[in-house]
């Protein structure tokens, strides 16, 4: 086979190859090639988000200069064999992973990746041609994903999970030997490390169809090497939930394609929370973390369903931290677990609260709904949008095609309230600002520090939500009612 090919002429490299290849040394530039996803994304038409490049000489070294001269983040990825990564400080942060070339040349680089439609590989020097040596243009063109050889999967079981992940972004078709050599050497996930095994699961919840994704983990018995405990008999109590949730990510997020399925309520629900689309979509692509990872909290999200539907209360947290993500992350999973209803109060005039345009921070809302949308946060602190989404996404899977139309329409008023409250009236009623501290407290009526001052300060800020302390006089006058009441109290 002649490895050696032509690039199609109507293939158009992305402006961030070009962006990112004239930044390397001159001296490098003859000794790199462009490898990988990136160039099956580019035959495809798809969006490039990374870029992976192999390099005839010191891979740690030229990213470091690459990430100096593009002023973006470096972190050596495996010393060991040479990897650094550089991540961009766009909006995509966009990952550039350099390695070094094969001792025995880009061939043998190619001949020991994963799938052949990642064995290409174009030389920066000479962009008009690329390296196939397995065939890996042909398998594009016919939508297939075929292991290099079986090798492959003993080099490195993590490609287990990546052909599942690469399947589901493409939508292309696993051939059967590849599927049958994933049966085969499964069980070898277990020699890789929790760390690799999450990163690479935690991709596959940011693919087009995460339930695909784990629908297929979990048909080709991959599931139990990502999370411990995994009973395949209660799969579809899980997938049940994971879609209903994943419609209604994909009514927020770009490129997504909801199911029509439940045609009524998923058509309600982007009325109501399309008018904060922009804010959602910002908030739920977050990253929770470091800035070396992408993990987003969507992501998350998928998580918690999984936990919630495959496990009791009590082992929740011993199964989250079992995946060795980052303590905040944790945290939020853990708090994402707990199944809590909307605040019923959010719930009345329902069909004027849905069709009403997104509001202004004039307009004017009652002391009992500002009090329990401020009370809702606080309890929920950073997870609250996430917890609403969670709550429609249980009474959707719970009731399908056939939900309530009075339930769901109060539901997601009670949604909007919360929605308008974060996004439009944070100040207002999230986090108001301090108008009197624990300091003042003490000084002015001689209170002992303690936690007698930190639930008279939080009953405070509760009343400034509302709309019923404006000024720090107010405050003071509600500090000393709240003191006398507690101290009377005590005093019987």
């Amino acid at each position: 086979m002649n490895s050696l090919k032509s690039i199609p002429t109507d293939i158009r490299l992305p402006d961030i190859y070009h962006q990112v290849s004239k930044n390397f040394k001159k001296d490098d530039f003859a000794n790199i090639w462009l490898v990988g996803g990136a160039i099956r994304a580019t035959i495809l038409n798809n969006p490039v988000v990374d870029l992976d490049f192999v390099i005839q000489g010191n891979a740690i070294a030229c990213a470091r200069y690459l990430a100096d001269e593009l002023n973006a983040d470096y972190f050596t990825l495996d010393a060991k064999r040479g990897v650094g990564r550089v991540l961009l400080r766009n909006e995509a942060r966009t990952v550039i992973d350099i390695s070094c070339l094969h001792h025995n040349g880009i061939e043998s680089d190619m001949l020991s990746r994963d799938f052949t439609i990642n064995a290409i590989a174009m030389r920066c020097q000479s962009p008009k041609q690329i390296i196939d040596p397995t065939g890996g243009l042909d398998d594009i063109l016919r939508k297939e994903i075929r292991m290099v050889s079986e090798q492959s999967f003993t080099d490195d079981p993590i490609r287990l999970i990546r052909a599942i992940r690469i399947a589901v972004q493409t939508g292309f078709a696993i051939k059967r030997n590849t599927r049958t050599a994933i049966r085969k050497h499964v069980e070898r996930l277990g020699q890789v490390s929790t760390e690799r095994v999450r990163d690479e699961f935690m991709r596959c919840l940011s693919s087009k169809s995460p339930v695909q994704a784990i629908h297929l983990l979990s048909h080709l018995n991959m599931m139990r090497y990502i999370l411990v405990d995994w009973d395949n008999n209660n799969v579809e109590q899980a997938l049940s939930k994971l879609r209903a949730l994943e419609s209604l990510v994909a009514i927020i997020l770009p490129k997504k394609t909801p199911d029509a399925a439940c045609e009524y309520a998923l058509g309600l629900f982007a009325s109501t929370a399309g008018q904060f689309r922009p804010e959602l979509e910002k908030h739920l692509s977050e990253t929770v973390s470091d800035k070396s990872n992408r993990r987003r909290r969507y992501q998350l999200m998928y998580v918690a369903v999984l936990l919630r539907s495959l496990s009791v209360s009590s082992e929740r947290k011993r199964l989250v931290n079992l995946l060795k993500l980052s303590k905040s992350e944790c945290a939020m999973i853990s708090a994402m677990t707990i199944i809590e209803d909307l605040p019923e109060s959010l719930s009345i005039a329902a069909d004027s609260l849905i069709r009403k345009h997104k509001s202004t921070q004039a307009d004017s809302i009652s002391s009992t709904r500002a009090r329990s949308i401020h009370t809702y946060f606080r309890k929920n602190s950073t997870v609250g949008i996430e917890m609403g989404l969670l709550t429609l996404a249980e009474i959707l899977s719970k009731y399908g095609p056939q939900i309530p139309h009075e339930l769901w329409e109060r539901k997601l008023a009670a949604m909007f309230a919360l929605l308008d409250g974060y996004f439009d009236r944070y100040d207002q009623l999230i986090r108001p600002q301090d108008i009197i501290n624990g300091n003042d407290l003490i000084q002015e009526f001689g209170y002992n520090p303690g936690q007698e001052i930190g639930a008279i300060l939080q009953q405070i800020t509760e009343a400034q939500a509302a709309g019923e302390v404006l000024d720090r006089d107010a405050a003071l006058v509600m500090a000393r009612q709240l003191h006398a009441s507690s101290k009377a109290k005590y005093d019987q």
